[in-house]
């Protein structure tokens, strides 16, 4: 799970992972793979999300969080 996953991710995988998504590592970027038949709230199904595997960007882990949060995976948000 956590090989190349920047450490800010960690949870927002770990929480995707409880839900039945899985983690495929590709050439560059890692992405969440929903579970088959997975929908949002709406219905739809929903996409593989690709996420960052480095700190660079520091909305990377919000965007990523937000992704999940649309795709119905209950992401705890990160209060300040």
């Amino acid at each position: 799970m956590t090989r190349r996953v920047d450490p800010d991710l960690r949870p927002l995988v770990r929480a995707a992972e409880a839900h039945g998504w899985t983690v495929q590592h590709g050439r560059r970027h890692p992405r969440l793979v929903p579970p088959p038949g997975w929908t949002d709230r709406c219905g739809e199904p929903v996409r593989p999300l690709v996420i960052p595997c480095t700190g660079s960007d520091r909305r990377g882990p919000l965007n990523a969080a937000s992704a999940l949060r649309r795709a119905g995976v209950p992401v705890p948000h990160r209060g300040r």
